[in-house]
């Protein structure tokens, strides 16, 4: 937390995974810290903070110390989840390309990623058969390999559209 100039927490997540059960409140946890480095030092004063939601003021509820602040909703829809970030983003990060193509990439990763898990004898459905840095690495190598296939795709189409301009 303290190396990153930017912060994202979904508070949606704050309810009991089964009836009877106590939620887990992991993330306002976390935003919590965050919130008090940001606070502890100037160092920080610039750290930006994204808070999610599934619904635009059902946080008021349970932590309502935290009006004021960048909190957008997402329905509990990951295609919104990822509209709302990279808007987020764009102000900061103008070459960030359209949610739909981000949306898209990560589709093609997660059918690409079962198909690796399986080559490599893992199981897909158990969240714990790697670690969270095989994971990563797993991501890296794939999105290496996207931008690579799409440069290349890019490349062509551009030629083909020179030669029709021509």
């Amino acid at each position: 937390m303290a190396v990153s100039k930017y912060s994202i927490h979904d508070l949606s997540r704050m309810e009991p995974l089964k009836a009877k059960d106590y939620p887990r409140f992991n993330m306002p946890f976390e935003c919590g810290i965050d919130f008090g480095l940001r606070m502890s030092s100037n160092d920080y004063e610039t750290k930006k903070f994204l808070i999610l939601e599934k619904e635009q003021h059902r946080y008021q509820k349970v932590i309502s110390d935290i009006s004021g602040n960048d909190i957008k909703a997402h329905k509990n829809e990951p295609e919104q989840v990822v509209k709302v970030i990279r808007d987020w983003f764009k102000p900061t990060k103008p070459e960030i390309p359209r949610h739909k193509e981000i949306w898209l990439a990560f589709n093609e990763f997660e059918f690409d990623y079962e198909q690796i898990l399986l080559e490599d004898e893992y199981d897909p459905k158990d969240i714990n058969s790697l670690t969270f840095s095989d994971i990563i690495e797993y991501m890296n190598a794939w999105i290496v390999k996207y931008k690579k296939d799409n440069n290349n795709a890019q490349q062509a189409v551009s030629s083909l559209a020179d030669e029709v301009v021509n």
